[in-house]
Formats: structure tokens, sequence, C-alpha cells
């Protein structure tokens, strides 16, 4: 068996230019979320929220932190601010762990706040919580550890959907994309708005012998994570399938996973290579 060995300085290299990408996207992901208006400061100060049945947010509930960060606006718009310079300076100090440990816990209010005042949970930044979590460690070892965790928590993710449709038994229920696709789009059915994307869901519940096929492809490339556990040779592949797999749920489902992509860097061997 062949050995290659990676120069530490290779290592912290490759650390280095991935810590400045996830930077990036952390950036960009939360600069698109202020033009949806989706930050605390531009939430309106919520009456009602829901804090599900979910131990953290009954503790952040009872404790008041919730209400505070949504109805104190000093507060709100000070945690906005940090989620958008924090990833800047990690930009410019991408081995200034300090930063990404100040990113984590602001991250994670954040998405606990907006959950709550969205009265609905929503699980796409999982994905920049867990990059974040990654970013706090700058040895070099300690990273390569995480990284190679959050990798097969990447895996789980994907995989763990397709299995639950196999074995609840959803993907064999005829007429099961159909009712999920009336469902999902009943607004646009109720409504009639015109358009290509009208026509394209229009045809897909009108054809469900081929909507039924798009959601069994769509969990066979779910499925196709399970490799992911086993070997890396196909991680190219692997980082392909996510896009196809977040496309596919825009153009299908009209779902917007797109922050959980962020999750797809780590399967690009052209840099994850230096920390197996």
């Amino acid at each position: 068996m062949n050995t290659v060995f990676i120069s530490q300085d290779s290592r912290q290299e490759a650390q280095t230019f991935m810590t400045r990408i996830f930077a990036l996207l952390l950036f960009a992901i939360w600069v698109v979320r202020l033009f949806q208006h989706l930050g605390l400061s531009q939430m309106g100060a919520p009456e009602e929220t829901e804090v599900y049945a979910d131990r953290v947010f009954w503790l952040l509930d009872y404790l008041g932190i919730i209400q505070a960060v949504l109805h104190f606006p000093p507060l709100s718009l000070g945690i906005d601010l940090l989620l958008l310079l924090l990833p800047l300076a990690m930009l410019r100090y991408p081995l200034l762990p300090i930063l990404a440990w100040a990113y984590l816990p602001t991250i994670s209010l954040y998405m606990i706040a907006y959950n709550a005042a969205a009265t609905h949970y929503e699980h796409t930044l999982v994905g920049v919580i867990a990059i974040s979590f990654l970013l706090c460690f700058k040895e070099g070892a300690i990273f390569s550890i995480v990284l190679q965790a959050i990798r097969y928590y990447a895996s789980f993710i994907m995989a763990s959907a397709a299995l639950w449709k196999i074995f609840r038994g959803s993907l064999w229920n005829e007429g099961q994309m159909e009712a999920i696709l009336k469902l999902q789009h009943s607004d646009l059915l109720i409504y009639s708005e015109p358009g290509l994307y009208s026509q394209w869901i229009h045809f897909l519940i009108a054809n469900p012998t081929f909507a039924t096929l798009l959601w069994c492809v769509a969990t066979l490339v779910e499925l196709v994570f399970i490799v992911g556990f086993f070997t890396k040779k196909i991680d190219t592949g692997l980082f392909l399938a996510f896009w196809l797999f977040i496309l596919a749920d825009f153009f299908v489902m009209g779902l917007h996973f797109w922050e959980l992509g962020i999750l797809s860097v780590l399967f690009l061997r052209r840099w994850t290579k230096f920390f197996d």
C-alpha cells in the first residue's frame, strides 16, 4: 500500500483556504437573508412565537432570551451586524478561532429566535452551524477530526432522508408524489398563477407517473450518500449529487435548501484530502 505524506505547511495552507471559502459562503448566506428581510432587526418584533418541543427553545424562552433578541432593537441589530462582520473578519484572519467561537453562538441564537418568530421550524441553517463549529479549531489534528465528523453528518442527512422514505413506506404509496405536489403548491393551484413554473407544476400533477419517477430518482440520489460512510473515492460525485438534489427540490418542490449546500464543500477532494 502506498502512503502519501502531506506536509504540515500543505495542510495549514489547505485549512486557511477552506476557512476563507467557508467565510465567504457564510457572508453570502447572511447578505441574502438580509435582502430577504430575515434579519432579527427586520422582523418587526413579532408578538406570537412558537418554541416547539425542544428543550433548548424552552430554556431560552423561559429565560426570556428569545423575547429579548426579538423585541430589544439594539440587541437584534447587534446580532445582525455580528453575523455580517464576523465572516469578513474570518476572511481576513482565517486562523483566529475566537472569531468562529463568537460566530457559533450568534448564528445558533439567530436560528432559534428566527424559528420561534416564524412559528415554523426550519433546518436550512444546520449546515451553517456545523461549519461554524468546524472553524472553531485551529489545531490541524482536531480540525481534521471535526471535518470528517461533519462530512459523515452531511452523508447522514442525505442518506437518512432516503431511508425514511423507504422504510416508512411513503416511497411505495401510490399517488404520494402527486399529493405532496398538491399540498406544497396549493397557493399556486388556487390562484392559477401564470408562467412557466406554474405550467411545470400542473404538468407534474397531470402526469403522476412521471412525477413518481422523479420522486424515486430523488430518493436514489439521497440513498447514494450511504457510500460516503465507506469510501471517499466518489466524493466528487457526491458533491454533484448534493447540488442536484438541492436544485431538484427548488424546481420541483419550491423548497430553498441553498444554505444547506455549504456542507457540499466537504466533498471536494481537491482540499479535503489534506485532512484524511
